[in-house]
C-alpha cells in the first residue's frame, strides 16, 4: 500500500489502488474518472479540482473537504465509509448517498441537484444555500438537519424523519404539497 502525509498535489500523483492519503491537499486537478479502490483518504482536502465520475469503492473517506469543486455523477455509497465531509461551493448533481450514514455532514453553497439520498441518516445535517432539486429524502432521517437556507427542495414528511429539522419560509411550504391540501 502506498502511504503519502502532508503532501500537497499540484499534478495529478499516479494513483494506484489502496493508497493511504493523510492530511494531503489536492489543487486545481483533474482527477474525472479515476478509480480510488480500497483507499483511504484522512483529513484530506480537495480544491478546485474535478473528481466527476470518481470511484471510492471500499474506500474511506474520513474528515474530507471538497472546496469549489466538481463531483457529479459519484456514487458514494460504495465507499466503506464517509464521515466528516465537508462541501463549499461545489456540484454534487447526479451523485448517490443511498443508505448512508452522512451525519454532521455540511454542505455549504453547493449545488445537490437530483442526489439521491434515500435511505440516508442526516442527522445534523447542514444544507446553507444549497440547490436541493430533485434530490430524493424517501426513507432519510433528517432529525435536527438544518435547512433553513436550502432550497428548491421536496420533501415528503410521510416517508422522511423530520424531527426538530430546521426550515424557513417561504420554501417549507414545499412540505405541503404532499398533504394534497389547498391553501388560499
Amino acid at each position: 500500500m502506498d502511504y503519502f502525509e502532508g503532501e500537497i498535489f499540484l499534478k495529478v500523483p499516479d494513483l494506484k489502488e489502496s493508497t493511504e492519503f493523510i492530511d494531503c491537499t489536492f489543487k486545481d486537478l483533474d482527477l474525472s474518472g479515476v478509480s480510488s479502490k480500497n483507499s483511504k483518504f484522512i483529513d484530506c482536502k480537495f480544491m478546485n479540482c474535478n473528481c466527476s465520475g470518481t470511484s471510492f469503492l471500499n474506500s474511506t473517506l474520513r474528515d474530507t473537504y471538497f472546496s469549489e469543486s466538481k463531483l457529479v455523477g459519484i456514487n458514494w455509497s460504495i465507499a466503506n465509509t464517509v464521515t466528516g465531509l465537508e462541501v463549499k461551493d461545489c456540484q454534487l448533481d447526479l451523485s448517490v448517498f443511498q443508505d448512508m450514514d452522512l451525519s454532521h455532514s455540511k454542505f455549504f453553497k453547493s449545488s445537490l441537484k437530483e442526489v439521491d439520498f434515500s435511505g440516508s441518516k442526516l442527522v445534523k445535517v447542514q444544507f446553507n444555500e444549497c440547490d436541493l432539486s430533485a434530490c430524493v429524502f424517501t426513507r432519510s432521517d433528517l432529525s435536527q438537519a438544518d435547512l433553513k437556507s436550502a432550497y428548491n427542495y421536496t420533501i415528503d414528511p410521510n416517508y422522511t424523519k423530520l424531527k426538530n429539522a430546521k426550515f424557513s419560509l417561504p420554501e417549507a411550504i414545499s412540505l405541503l404539497r404532499s398533504l394534497e391540501i389547498i391553501i388560499d
